[in-house]
């Protein structure tokens, strides 16, 4: 029985799980803004978060949407969002996580149960990172061809994919290729242990403004046991359908995060900066833009709560994620924006980790799920257009 989204209540503040977001504020104030602004200091091919990564782990973080079956915590989505916004709120980055928790849904919905027990308990403790998505559609980087057939008893991967994220520091990584036989529509997921250390597998990792560590990633007749077939045909489409509303929802939930630590600085900045015997707090060229773009914040939280809501209940979260998906990263982008406005010239000072965050929404809103995307898929589902790429 398919469950209609009109029948999911949406509880406003019902399960806020703060016992996990205390803890993952208590992560983050181990790595402050000097631990981020050092990572774009190191070389490239060095600026994988990996302590902060570990932490987490180690932690239990990286449990929470892995089944209790499974060793992990059994938590819905709606627990995953509250711990990205946790993280972007308290100035960290949490577009690894993001990515882990993504592909943890995807092996999780795997009808391989011999794959889910090799991956799933290492995902639980932390001895496994899963962050490294080569996909072919615009969501999560990936445009060029890759083919899979059948050579000896097993399957063989060719082509390239452009912009996989940690993909040279991801313990494991999966790879979908779009099947042709039916005209494009199904996809084949297949999982790959320890990537970098493949046979026919390269990398070429490149400079990013955000701890994502892209590279491009060719496949040279790589070879891989039957056994590492997440799913194929309709099973496969539905899995990627399915992990880009998730996608959707924790990136608009790194937005919020993200409006929150805008907010938050700016108000700070507004209320101690004096000129004139006032602080500039009190002129409307300030206040104004700072409380008009916290309204946006607030109103695109509520339609984040609805998609998780859905998503949860087992109902089609698809238009009610893209929405999110687009309000959020408005949102984030107008307060950031408001935000670095308020701190004037001292915006541009590392010490205030006011341009960082900046530079990483901005590159959030261009570099994620395209607002194109968005767009596209509302006036396709919601409003029954054709669509338009």
């Amino acid at each position: 029985m398919t469950t209609n989204e009109n029948d999911i209540r949406i509880e406003i503040g019902a399960e806020t799980y703060a016992d996990i977001c205390d803890t993952v504020e208590r992560i983050c104030a181990e790595f402050p803004a000097e631990y981020w602004r050092s990572l774009e200091d190191r070389p490239l091919g060095e600026r994988y978060p990996a302590d902060f990564i570990l932490a987490m782990g180690e932690a239990g973080i990286m449990a929470a949407l892995v089944p209790d079956a499974f060793d992990g915590a059994g938590l819905p989505l709606a627990a995953a969002a509250a711990i990205v916004e946790t993280v972007h709120a308290s100035g960290c980055d949490a577009a690894l996580l993001t990515q882990q928790f993504r592909m943890t849904t995807v092996i999780a919905g795997s009808a391989n149960e011999a794959l889910k027990q090799a991956v799933l308990p290492r995902l639980a403790d932390g001895s496994l990172t899963l962050q490294a998505f080569a996909q072919d559609a615009p969501v999560g980087g990936g445009f060029e061809d890759c083919a899979a057939s059948v050579s000896g008893g097993g399957i063989e991967l060719t082509g390239a994919k452009t912009g996989v994220r940690a993909a040279r520091e991801s313990g494991g990584m999966i790879v979908s290729v779009q099947d042709a036989s039916d005209g494009g529509s199904a996809t084949a997921l297949y999982y790959i242990e320890a990537p970098k250390d493949v046979d026919g597998l390269s990398m070429v990792s490149y400079g990013e403004m955000t701890n994502t560590c892209a590279a491009d990633v060719s496949f040279d007749h790589v070879s891989l046991p039957v056994g590492s077939v997440i799913a194929e045909g309709e099973a496969g489409q539905a899995l990627v359908i399915a992990a880009d509303s998730v996608l959707r929802i924790l990136e608009a939930s790194a937005a919020i995060g993200d409006g929150r630590f805008f907010s938050k600085k700016g108000a700070a900045y507004a209320n101690e900066r004096i000129v004139f015997g006032n602080p500039i707090g009190k002129y409307q060229g300030i206040q104004f833009p700072l409380a008009k773009a916290h309204i946006e914040v607030e109103a695109a939280s509520v339609g984040l709560k609805r998609a998780i809501a859905l998503y949860d209940a087992g109902a089609d979260a698809a238009v009610a994620s893209s929405v999110a998906h687009y309000l959020a990263m408005e949102a984030a982008w107008n307060m950031a924006d408001a935000a670095f406005t308020t701190h004037g010239g001292f915006a541009f000072a590392r010490e205030y980790d006011i341009e960082r965050k900046w530079r990483d929404v901005r590159a959030m809103k261009l570099s994620s799920v395209p607002y194109q995307g968005d767009l596209t898929d509302i006036g396709e589902m919601a409003l029954g257009m054709p669509r338009s790429f």
